[in-house]
């Protein structure tokens, strides 16, 4: 049993690397972040038909970081 502990050790460092190297870039995750706060702020009114496409993009950008434990937002 021993033996498979610097297995798993090895493949959860490997694991956490690639995490972050597939993880979104911290100013992707700074704008969504602000986008959806000032997105909020206005009452979650879409203004013009750049917002729809910008939403999804900060919702999934969160959505990914979370879905690889980079950050909690």
């Amino acid at each position: 049993m021993r033996q498979h502990s610097g297995v798993q050790s090895r493949v959860g460092s490997e694991r956490s690397r690639s995490n972050t190297s597939m993880s979104p870039a911290s100013a992707d995750l700074t704008w969504a972040a602000e986008f959806l706060a000032e997105f909020e702020s206005r009452g979650s009114v879409i203004r013009d038909g750049s917002d729809p496409p910008r939403l999804g993009r900060a919702r999934a950008l969160i959505e990914h970081a979370r879905a690889l434990g980079i950050q909690s937002v």
